[in-house]
């Protein structure tokens, strides 16, 4: 962000911003963005905070060299933009690089396009005496412009909602809210045609509370990218879970077939290889003694081998 001093006169100021701008020279009292032709101001009302949030819908004359710059006023009193985006060929809005110069009570916010249109958001108080909410906006001038209106939303439990001048329409929105448009048409860089808002609300719920998808879409970075891996991201998942699954079950049915082994100790390993069976007695009259192995006789008692008592 880069903030300028006041420069001591209008001329001066002027010409500075057409250094920033890296625009032709032009004269004291010239427009401040020649490139804009098209300018839409929405307001809405305590939308996601108690306070108005403004935005500037804006389009570049079509021909413009990209990329460019464009400056835009604002009330230098609401500080740094919320939000200062160009729309991309999908219509998603992409953070956009911009300085901000102060004189008097107008910031210029020098705004570089990477194409024809853009958005730019700030905050504005909202005049609270108890139940009773009001808005005074006053368009600041300087732009020459083809197209200028006034988008205004109504308020979640607004009562008595009026704006003057009274709307030239009234319209319904997909997202359940009521819309007040008036139109300007061609707008003068010397004109400032001014909006006043009134109404009253017993309740402190905010609209964006209603309806999240109502709010207005998020500036992205420049670097973001489609959400292609977002997408396949449950199927992944699924096809991983499916598999695990199985072999789980796989696993389970093996086990359950599987022979139990003998007890994994010495002496169980042992008496299983040098036990013997019913018929492994000599057919001579002898037998084998069951800790060594070696043969005895059949009526010995212990083990000529090992002393081992032989079991009968």
């Amino acid at each position: 962000m880069v903030v300028m001093e006041r420069s001591g006169s209008r001329h001066r100021w002027l010409l500075l911003v057409v250094a920033l701008l890296g625009l032709a020279p032009m004269a004291a009292g010239s427009q401040l963005a020649g490139s804009i032709e098209q300018l839409e101001v929405a307001l809405w009302p305590e939308y996601d905070r108690q306070a108005v949030l403004v935005m500037y819908r804006f389009r570049l004359k079509t021909g413009s060299l990209l990329p460019t710059k464009v400056a835009l006023p604002i009330p230098a009193s609401v500080g740094r933009p919320h939000a200062v985006a160009w729309q991309n060929e999908s219509g998603g809005l992409m953070v956009a690089e911009f300085a901000r110069v102060v004189e008097d009570e107008v910031a210029l916010i020098l705004i570089n396009m990477q194409s024809l249109e853009g958005q730019l958001e700030y905050y504005a108080d909202l005049t609270l005496e108890g139940p009773r909410r009001s808005f005074l906006f006053s368009w600041p001038g300087g732009v020459d412009l083809s197209a200028f209106s006034y988008k205004v939303q109504r308020p979640l439990g607004a009562l008595g909602f009026e704006t003057a001048p009274s709307p030239d329409r009234r319209t319904a929105g997909q997202d359940g809210f009521t819309y007040e448009w008036i139109d300007h048409g061609p707008l003068k860089a010397t004109e400032k045609p001014t909006i006043e808002l009134s109404y009253e609300k017993d309740a402190s719920a905010l609209s964006a509370q209603a309806l999240e998808p109502s709010q207005p879409p998020s500036p992205s970075k420049p670097a973001s990218t489609a959400s292609t891996d977002d997408n396949l991201q449950p199927w992944l998942l699924g096809g991983f879970g499916g598999v695990f699954l199985g072999l789980v079950v796989s696993w389970y049915w093996w086990s359950s077939r599987k022979p139990p082994e003998a007890p994994h100790t010495a002496r169980g390993r042992q008496a299983a290889r040098t036990e013997p069976s019913e018929n492994q007695a000599d057919k001579t009259g002898s037998n084998f003694c069951h800790n060594c192995g070696a043969k005895a006789e059949t009526r010995a008692k212990f083990c000529m081998s090992c002393g081992t008592r032989l079991v009968p």
